[in-house]
C-alpha cells in the first residue's frame, strides 16, 4: 500500500526567534531551494504594508534580511545557520553543487557566489553600475537574472554563460494591449536550454507564463 504524504512544521518558531528578531514587521520566507536531499536554502523577508494616507490602499514592501540554510540531517530539530555577508539579500539560488549558492543584494548590480566549504564569496557576474538585478537562477553553466525595470513590474531577462561571461538579453514578450510586458521570477530547466518566467504589465500582475529558449 502506498504511503500517505505527511507534513510537520519544522522551523517557524525557531526561525522567528533566532534569525528575524531584528524586525517588527511580518516575517516570511522566499526563494526556497534544495542544496541536497536534507538541506534547504532560503531568504528571510521582512514585509511592511505602508499607506500614503488613512484611506489609501496599502503598498507591499518586502525587504530581504539574510540568507539562511536549514539542515534536516540530524534526527533532532532542524539546524538553522545564517550565511555571512548576505544582509539585504533579494534572491538566492542553489549552484551546480550543494556547496555553492548564487545571490543578489539590495541596490547591487552584481550576482554573488558563496561556497560553504571555504566560507568565501566572490562576484559571479557584474551587470554594470546602477543596474537593478534580482531573481537569479542557475543551471548547467547558465545564469539567469532579471535586470532593470522595476521591483513591482519586473524587468528584462538576461542569460549569462558562466564559462565565457557572455551576456545576452531575452526578447520582450508581445502585449495584446500594445503596452510593455516585463519578466519576473524565472526558472531555468536543468539542462540550461529553456527558461519559464512570469510576465507582468506596468502596475498589473499577469497569470501568464512564457517559455523562452536560451541562445
Amino acid at each position: 500500500m502506498a504511503k500517505s504524504p505527511t507534513c510537520a512544521r519544522v522551523t517557524r518558531d525557531r526561525y522567528s526567534a533566532s534569525v528575524l528578531t531584528r524586525s517588527s514587521s511580518t516575517l516570511v520566507v522566499s526563494y526556497l531551494g534544495w542544496l541536497s536531499a536534507n538541506r534547504l536554502v532560503m531568504i528571510g523577508d521582512s514585509v511592511r504594508y505602508p499607506r500614503g494616507c488613512s484611506s489609501c490602499r496599502a503598498d507591499t514592501v518586502r525587504t530581504g534580511i539574510e540568507i539562511v540554510t536549514i539542515d534536516f540531517a540530524d534526527t533532532g530539530p532542524a539546524t538553522l545557520a545564517l550565511v555571512p555577508g548576505t544582509n539585504g539579500a533579494t534572491s538566492v539560488a542553489p549552484g551546480l553543487t550543494g556547496d555553492t549558492i548564487y545571490f543578489t543584494l539590495t541596490g547591487d548590480s552584481q550576482v554573488h557566489r558563496y561556497a560553504f566549504s571555504t566560507g568565501q564569496a566572490d562576484v559571479a557576474f557584474d551587470f554594470g553600475g546602477g543596474r537593478l538585478v534580482r531573481d537569479v537562477c542557475v543551471a548547467s553553466g547558465r545564469l539567469v537574472a532579471i535586470v532593470d525595470g522595476s521591483l513591482q513590474d519586473g524587468g528584462d531577462i538576461h542569460f549569462v554563460d558562466l564559462a565565457t561571461g557572455a551576456d545576452s538579453v531575452g526578447p520582450a514578450p508581445p502585449s495584446p494591449s500594445g503596452g510593455r510586458l516585463w519578466f519576473a521570477r524565472p526558472a531555468v530547466t536543468p539542462d540550461g536550454h529553456y527558461v519559464v518566467a512570469e510576465t507582468r504589465a506596468t502596475g498589473v500582475a499577469s497569470a501568464d507564463l512564457w517559455l523562452v529558449q536560451l541562445p
